[in-house]
């Protein structure tokens, strides 16, 4: 597999009124995404500072198990992947036939469902491997200044809107589109983004503040903590035209924005779509 660059801009198309920013077209063999442009900006950098082998950990519902799998492959390193689950859960999800296919080695652990749990066993394990690499949860590096220049970079060819919508995971694509309308000065009156897991908003000043990025203001929804009935783990199948959103993440963002009244001119940023064998 050839490794697409990760400076490439990703297009920008207008489906049924909305203004679509497609990070969804990034794409290596069966992933996609923003996840996957940061996996392969942090993984090649790594290898070219040595990395022989790689290690991560996620849950059996993260895309980050195969995004990870699948650029060790390309890269023709090992990856070891750690879950806080059964085999048999695992192997029955879509993401297994992508991380299995790719030669990875899963080590589960039944009754260790905790990310910092995990990781203590991730970097126990590193101990015993030549020149390892960890990848941490959400593929992220927080202290990378020129890793959210790379990420900035998309917003170049992006048009002014009423609203921007991003959805907030781990927060490091948010943060790279927020310096990125800073730096290429574009206009949003608001700019929302859908936070999908944990609160991530004081980590986003920090991080800011801590590598001297001009960010810019954004209202934060936090629809994991706040919003009624809402689960992480739960589905919806939601679409633009003939774009079918991730059900897990894009499609919760674009049915709460449906049913909110907001109006005006605006851009969705598709962060990822689904993956798998298609």
């Amino acid at each position: 597999m050839i490794i697409p660059d990760p400076y490439e801009l990703t297009p920008i198309e207008e489906v049924d009124g909305l203004f679509l920013k497609r990070d969804d077209l990034y794409k290596l063999g069966y992933v996609n995404g923003g996840k996957l442009r940061q996996a392969v900006y942090l993984m090649s950098k790594a290898v070219q500072n040595g990395a022989e082998n790689f290690l991560t950990a996620a849950s059996y519902l993260s895309p980050q198990i195969p995004v990870v799998s699948t650029v060790a492959n390309a890269l023709g390193k090992p990856l070891f992947a750690f879950m806080g689950c059964k085999p048999e859960t695992f192997e029955s999800s879509p993401y297994a036939l992508i991380t299995l296919g790719n030669g990875t080695i899963v080590k589960y652990y039944r009754n260790c469902p905790r990310s910092s749990a995990l990781y203590a066993r991730v970097r126990e394990y590193a101990k015993t491997l030549n020149n390892p690499n960890i990848l941490l949860q959400g593929i992220s590096c927080f202290d990378d200044r020129d890793y959210f220049k790379l990420l900035a970079h998309q917003v170049e060819n992006c048009p002014d809107a009423d609203n921007l919508l991003v959805v907030c995971g781990s927060s490091t694509n948010a943060i790279g589109i927020l310096a990125g309308i800073k730096k290429f000065k574009k206009r949003y009156n608001r700019v929302i983004l859908f936070g999908v897991a944990p609160n991530r908003e004081k980590l986003i000043y920090r991080t800011g503040k801590s590598l001297e990025l001009d960010l810019a203001r954004f209202e934060y929804v936090d629809a994991y903590s706040d919003l009624d009935g809402y689960q992480y783990e739960k589905t919806y199948r939601e679409a633009i035209g003939d774009i079918q959103l991730h059900p897990r993440y894009e499609a919760k963002a674009y049915r709460w924005f449906r049913q909110s009244g907001i109006t005006g001119k605006t851009l969705f940023w598709i962060v990822g779509g689904e993956i798998g064998v298609r």
